[in-house]
Order: C-alpha cells, then sequence, then structure tokens
C-alpha cells in the first residue's frame, strides 16, 4: 500500500550501553526464548558485549566478555553443534565463546585465524559451520570440526584487501562463493565445496568500498550492491547495483548508481517497507542519520529516506526484526559513545504507531484542534484502538472518548480535541499509545485575542524612503496569525497585503515605502484582523530635490552599466535600481556639483534604469546598449 511521505517508516532511537569503543553487532537468540539478543564488538575495550533482548526493540544491560586484541567484527553461529549459538570474533586473530544456551558464554577460545573480519558459513557442506576471514593480505577459511575448533586456515592470497566481504550462492551450484573488496575492485571468488575457492571475476567497482548481495530485478541471480568510497573529502560517495549474470560473474558496468554522502560504511539489505523488492541502507559518517533506498523490484533504488541518528560518527549499521513484528529493524552502532541505537520499523506485523499529528498545532480557547494517528502499515483484521491521555484535561480534552480507532486495513484515524477556558498560553502534551508504542505532541492553547494597535515609525519621512509598521494584538497569538494591510494612497505609500504574527507571539513588523511626492501627502495605512480594524497615518513629505539621469549605457560584451545622473541638492545620495524589479544595483559616486557617476557589473542585459535620492527625488531612462 501507499504511505504518506510525512509518516517516518522507523521510530527514533534508542541507545543502549556497550563495551568501550563499540565497532561491529551481531543478533542471534541466545537464550533459546524467541527474542533476538544481540552481541557487540568493542574494539578499544578488548571485548564483547553480550545484551539480552525483550523481543520488543528493548534491550536489558550489556555483559562484557574480555576477548583480548581490538575486536572489529563478530559472527554467530553454532559452532560446536549443541543447538546453542556460539560467538566468533575477529580481533587480530580470531576467538571463539561458545554459548551455554542461558545467555551467557564461556570464555574464550582462540584458533589458527587472522582477521580484522569474519563470517560464517557452511563452505565444505559438511553441515559444520566454517570461518571465513578477512586480513591485509588474504581471504581465509577454517573449517569447522563440530566442536567448536577449527582446522588450520585455508588462505586465498589477495593484495589491498580492505574488506568486509558478502556470502552468497553466484553461480548457483548450491557452493557458498564470497564477494570481497579491495582497494580497486569487488573480487568475486566462487567456492568448490571443499573451502577452496577460485577467483572469477575481479573488475567490478574501482575504489569500491563495503558490499553486500541480494537480487535486486527479481530474476533469481544474486547482485552486488557497492558502497563507493570517494578518492578526496570534496567528492561525495555513490552506491550502486551491479547485476549477477548467475554464473559468478558480474556486470562490470553499474545497472543502477546513486550519489550520496561522504565515507560510507557497511551496506545493509533488507525488505523494509514489506513490498517484497529489496532496498538498501548505508550509513556515512558526515551525517547524522542513515540513508534507506528502497528498491523498484527492477535494479533501480529510490532517492534516499534519511533516517534521523544522534551523531554521524559510526560506519557500522544492521537489519534485524528485534520486535518480533516481521520487519527488520535497523541498528547503528557507534564507537565515539560506545553505544549501539535501536530505529525500530513502523512496517511491521502488527505495525507501530509512527505518527500523532496535531491541525492545528495552537487553537484560542473554546476552540478544537483535530488530532490524527498514523500507523506505519495497515491495521490488522482486529483493527487498532489507540488509547488518548492529555497531560491537563481541564484545558485539552477529548469530546469523543479518549481512544481512537484504526479500522482493520486503514493506517490512519482522525480524533477531536476540544479546550477549554485559559487566563494564560497553555502549553498541553497530548499523548497516543498503542502497541507498546507511545507518540506525543504539544497543544498550545491561548486566550482570546484581538488586534489592538497599528504604529509607525517614523511617522513622516521623505520619498524614496520605508517606515517600519508594528501591529499588536491583545495576547500571544496560538498559531501564525495572517493580519491584512492596506494603504490609502498606493501612490504615495506601498504596504505588503498582510503580516503575520508568529505563534506565541504578540507583534510582527513590515516595510512601507514611501514614493515621491510634490507635496506633503498623509496617508492612512489600515491593518484588520477578524473584523477589526485599526490605523496609522503616515506622511510622506514632499521631495527636496530633482533628480535627472543624464547617461545610461550598458556593454553588450560585459554588461558593465555606466551611469551619471544629477540632483538638484549636491548633498543627496544617490542609489541605481533595475526598472523591471526594483532591485538595487549600487550607489552612485558623488563627483560634486550635484553630479554623480557610477560603473556597475550586472549578469544580465537592463532595458531601463531608475536613480532614486534619499532626499525623496527621482529619476528613471531607458539603458542605451553599446557595442
Amino acid at each position: 500500500m501507499a504511505y504518506a511521505q510525512t509518516v517516518p517508516g522507523f521510530l527514533a532511537g534508542k541507545s543502549y550501553a556497550a563495551g568501550s569503543g563499540a565497532t561491529a553487532a551481531a543478533t542471534g537468540d541466545f537464550n533459546h526464548d524467541g527474542r533476538l539478543d544481540m552481541v557487540v564488538a568493542n574494539a578499544s575495550g578488548q571485548s564483547v558485549s553480550v545484551l539480552i533482548g525483550t523481543g520488543n526493540g528493548a534491550f536489558k544491560t550489556a555483559v562484557n566478555y574480555t576477548v583480548g586484541g581490538s575486536p572489529t567484527s563478530v559472527a554467530v553461529g553454532d559452532f560446536n553443534g549443541d543447538g546453542k549459538l556460539d560467538i566468533a570474533v575477529a580481533n587480530g586473530s580470531v576467538s571463539i565463546l561458545l554459548g551455554n544456551g542461558d545467555g551467557t558464554f564461556q570464555p574464550a577460545l582462540g584458533t589458527l585465524l587472522s582477521a580484522t573480519f569474519v563470517a560464517t558459513a557452511d563452505f565444505n557442506l559438511d553441515h559444520k559451520l566454517d570461518l571465513v576471514t578477512v586480513s591485509a593480505t588474504a581471504v581465509s577459511v577454517g573449517l569447522g570440526n563440530g566442536d567448536g575448533t577449527f582446522q588450520t586456515p585455508i588462505d586465498v592470497p589477495l593484495s589491498n584487501l580492505t574488506g568486509p566481504l558478502a556470502v552468497g550462492d553466484f553461480n548457483g551450484d548450491g557452493m557458498p562463493d564470497l564477494a570481497v573488496t579491495t582497494r580497486f575492485a569487488v573480487v568475486a571468488l566462487l567456492g568448490n565445496g571443499d573451502g577452496t575457492f577460485v577467483v572469477s571475476q575481479g573488475n567490478v567497482g574501482s575504489s569500491p568500498g563495503p558490499v553486500a548481495v541480494g537480487d535486486f530485478n527479481g530474476d533469481g541471480k544474486l547482485d552486488l550492491a557497492i558502497a563507493y568510497i570517494p578518492l578526496s573529502s570534496s567528492t561525495p560517495g555513490e552506491i550502486s547495483i551491479n547485476f549477477g549474470n548467475g554464473d559468478g560473474t558480474f556486470q562490470p558496468i553499474p545497472f543502477f548508481s546513486f550519489t550520496i554522502g561522504q565515507f560510507l560504511g557497511n551496506v545493509v539489505v533488507a525488505d523494509f517497507n514489506g513490498d517484497g523488492k529489496l532496498d538498501v541502507a548505508v550509513k556515512s559518517l558526515n551525517i547524522a542519520s542513515i540513508a534507506v533506498l528502497y528498491g523498484n523490484g527492477d535494479g533501480t533504488l529510490q532517492a534516499p529516506v534519511n533516517v534521523p541518528t544522534v551523531t554521524p560518527l559510526t560506519n557500522f549499521i544492521a537489519a534485524a526484526d528485534l520486535d518480533r513484528n516481521h520487519s527488520p529493524d535497523l541498528i547503528e552502532v557507534t564507537p565515539a559513545t560506545s553505544n549501539i541505537m535501536v530505529l525500530r520499523n513502523t512496517r511491521g506485523n502488527p505495525p507501530l504507531l509512527a505518527l500523532l499529528n496535531l491541525n492545528p498545532t495552537g487553537v484560542v480557547s473554546g476552540t478544537s484542534s483535530q488530532g490524527s494517528v498514523f500507523l506505519g502499515a495497515a491495521a490488522p483484521p482486529a483493527s487498532a484502538t489507540v488509547t488518548l491521555t492529555s497531560s491537563n484535561s481541564a484545558v485539552a480534552f477529548f469530546p469523543s472518548g479518549s481512544a481512537v480507532n484504526i479500522p482493520a486495513g486503514a493506517d490512519n484515524a482522525s480524533f477531536t480535541i476540544g479546550t477549554g477556558s485559559v487566563t494564560v498560553s497553555t502549553k498541553v502534551m497530548i499523548s497516543a499509545v498503542w502497541n507498546g508504542v507511545t507518540q506525543r505532541a504539544a497543544l498550545t492553547v491561548v486566550p482570546p485575542f484581538s488586534l489592538v494597535s497599528l504604529a509607525m515609525n517614523p511617522t513622516s519621512l521623505l520619498g524614496n524612503n520605508t517606515s517600519e509598521g508594528t501591529v499588536t494584538l491583545s495576547g500571544p497569538t496560538a498559531q501564525d496569525t495572517m493580519v491584512t494591510l492596506s494603504s490609502a494612497n498606493t501612490g504615495a505609500v506601498v504596504v505588503p497585503s498582510s503580516v503575520t504574527v508568529p505563534a506565541g507571539k504578540r507583534t510582527a513588523t513590515f516595510t512601507a515605502a514611501a514614493q515621491p511626492v510634490s507635496a506633503d501627502t498623509p496617508v492612512t495605512l489600515s491593518a484588520t484582523l477578524s473584523g477589526v480594524t485599526q490605523t496609522a497615518v503616515l506622511t510622506v513629505l514632499k521631495s527636496q530635490d530633482v533628480v535627472a539621469v543624464t547617461r545610461a549605457e550598458q556593454s553588450i560584451s560585459t554588461l558593465v552599466l555606466t551611469l551619471e545622473a544629477t540632483s538638484t541638492k549636491s548633498t543627496a545620495v544617490l542609489m541605481a535600481y533595475r526598472s523591471d524589479t526594483g532591485q538595487l544595483i549600487g550607489t552612485l559616486t558623488n563627483s560634486g556639483g550635484g553630479k554623480y557617476k557610477g560603473q556597475f557589473t550586472l549578469t544580465s542585459t537592463l532595458n531601463n534604469v531608475t536613480v532614486k535620492s534619499n532626499l525623496g527625488g527621482l529619476g528613471s531612462s531607458p539603458v542605451t546598449p553599446k557595442h
């Protein structure tokens, strides 16, 4: 179904403490309660943090396990075949923490592997999980013995490895293959089914970063999603989709690419909006948000939707269904704060309460506001009854009851908020609760107000000058309030058609522009709000000088405008304006004796010019083009 752009796809993030220098994360059910838990690699803490999930997107306090080294990557799997999930940690080498099945783990065991990144799969098809790692010089496979130990690594030497890697069956032979990033290309390694690999292709991409796999065009062949790292800080990064050929090779030229951010982190692939088409999420180090690019199912991606986060200082994200509503949530790991952040996906089944909106957000006491609640997706067959509360029920209340029902198949419903009498501006917090999620919005209720005055400063002036007008209300406004303005003589004074008093304010100002007049001219200005009109008189004084434009020429090749003008007052200040737009061109130089001149470089040709004096004089002239 279609979703309104204003309805967030993810809730605001909630942070949980991990260990020092939290760098990467993986999820799994460590205590067999049907709820996903999390393990976090702590690079500067020489540890991993285990956070037990509550099943609603929240986590209990982290428990840290010392592993040594500098942990940069974690993977989860049952390495000893006891039905309990274990943890593999890349910390320069690879350490294994065997799970006890209750959310706790045994002390770390060493392996012969060296790694900055680790992943797991059954590479020799013996039904025992193996490890694959990336170091500076090789991709290595440690075949599992099925008891939590691993054999001597099988190395695939490669230079300029930057990692991480992605696992998938690229040629459809049922054997896991690898895609790994070097400084210059993404290299495809095809598995032989015995833990060894052959290089299939190494010319995909140029200066690539992290890579992920998925079938983005629905042809049954795995494709690559590649984050490209810019060669300079002034060049934006890029996400591209390279189609797989189904034989272990990939199209060298991206089918689709999109420029986004800088210093891109890892790429996550999932169906975030539940439309059956794979999407991409990526984090940029210089933006405090996660970019989600929704897939169209044909290999193209939509423009990124930015999901706000707390800090730009992270480059690792992950996705998993942390609240058990069949939609992938986002996980962000932040080394600077040693936290992980969870951003729950609102488009699950059942969905989450994504938004509470009030319109207007401020009202006069005794009037009403309309509230609307939005789900991230359609309400379930039993409908969704959203509970409503007010922090001050004497000021803001719900005439139709303290709940609103979103019918099955719909994603939103509206309700009315009535208001009581107040003597001062009062802010009330309106809350809506459903499916464990609370959304809040503030409603401001103000006493009735009216327009009480219109004042001008100064009250008299020469033409070509301006006066500041101020409209004043009896009390603060509930929302942006427009006051209508008018001039009884627009030939002498020009005012805007209206001025807006901002929400919560009592006054607003506007500019009245006086025009040159031949005699002192009083002009009545009017301001009107809700049938109440206030007036003020602004007197335009007759001009004290006469201005004439004696030369106006513009070079066709350089667009330089040459002006000469005179004033009957040698002390006058003359300024030039475009006659068509009123835009200021510049101030002419006083040459003495009432003569003025100036040269100005314009960006376009000019047909007519107007020269105004601060003493009220005005002159205009057509502009002569010069070759």
